[in-house]
């Protein structure tokens, strides 16, 4: 396999892997082949932009020869691991759940006033239309109830209401209609790795993904709000949602966001830790970029979403 290097610590590599595009089930083959080595200890392949951190233990060119050995057609991978692999169905939720806020979101922050009355209430006629229908067959049903909040809504003008409404019915709609049972054993398996309950991490997962969304807007439009952190003059404060509770210590932390990032580790600041979350500062200047290293990074086995933090 070809590869180059990117980023590079003592017991940890970040390679990327010179293809054009990465498929599913590439990224799952890869994965299994190197959790499978001996001096692996970790292993995390984003088929995204084609790259794969690899913590390991040992000699730094046994780690290099065993990449170096990997191919796709001769990796003989179980079967069940690509057949019970939740990538893809997590990326396909996870794509449908962002594209549905960005259009609700997009909407509020670019189209006029009148335009997206015109839009709610064209949205409004498909959910009021299922109220009619309970109704007209003699049942008082949750349509109803919803097809009553969104017309007083759209009847008062209150187009913001109406599309909250419609945009959580969307959401259900894709629970309704799709085969969760994967979502559902990846959840079970969080709540039995961890302390949270289920409603916690279902909970954690839209917000990541509403986050996710408004973060990148604002990056994308150079917006982030540095001035309201809480950090000390210079730096800035960002939040991670892991903690003590983890099994994470400060130098976990300052490792990840060094080996992602690129940046000195001696530029980090204070790190807080709590038992659910920690707090750490960075310069002002690497502080886009940090957040940007971190995206999909796990720590410790956990899954890392970090964001700017909020004035003390």
């Amino acid at each position: 396999m070809r590869f180059c290097i990117k980023h590079e610590m003592k017991g940890r590599l970040r390679i990327h892997i010179i293809q054009n595009r990465m498929t599913y089930a590439e990224a799952d083959t890869l994965s299994w082949y190197l959790e499978e080595q001996e001096n692996v200890t970790e292993v995390k392949v984003y088929e995204r932009t084609a790259d794969a951190v690899i913590c390991y233990k040992g000699e730094r060119e046994e780690i290099l020869t065993v990449l170096k050995q990997f191919s796709y057609e001769k990796a003989e991978v179980p079967e069940t691991v690509l057949s019970s692999s939740g990538r893809q169905l997590n990326e396909e939720y996870k794509e449908r759940l962002i594209t549905k806020t960005v259009l609700h979101y997009g909407s509020k922050l670019f189209l006029p006033m009148p335009v997206r009355a015109v839009i709610t209430s064209v949205k409004s006629v498909k959910y009021i239309w299922k109220g009619i229908r309970c109704l007209a067959h003699g049942r008082l049903e949750v349509p109803v109830l919803d097809a009553t909040a969104i017309s007083v809504s759209v009847f008062r003008k209150d187009f913001a209401t109406a599309g909250s409404v419609m945009f959580l019915l969307g959401i259900g709609e894709i629970i309704e209609n799709e085969d969760l049972k994967e979502m559902i054993e990846i959840i079970e398996k969080q709540v039995n790795d961890s302390d949270y309950t289920a409603m916690d991490i279902a909970a954690a997962f839209l917000k990541q993904a509403l986050g996710q969304v408004n973060l990148e807007n604002d990056r994308d439009n150079g917006e982030i709000d540095w001035d309201n952190t809480g950090a000390e003059e210079g730096m800035v404060r960002l939040f991670i949602n892991i903690g003590k509770k983890d099994r994470v210590k400060p130098g976990d932390i300052l490792g990840a966001i060094a080996g992602e990032s690129g940046m000195p580790g001696k530029l980090v600041g204070a790190i807080d830790m709590y038992d659910k979350y920690t707090f750490v500062e960075v310069p002002r200047e690497y502080g886009k970029e940090v957040l940007e290293a971190m995206k999909n990074v796990k720590i410790k086995g956990r899954s890392v979403n970090m964001e700017p933090a909020n004035q003390k």
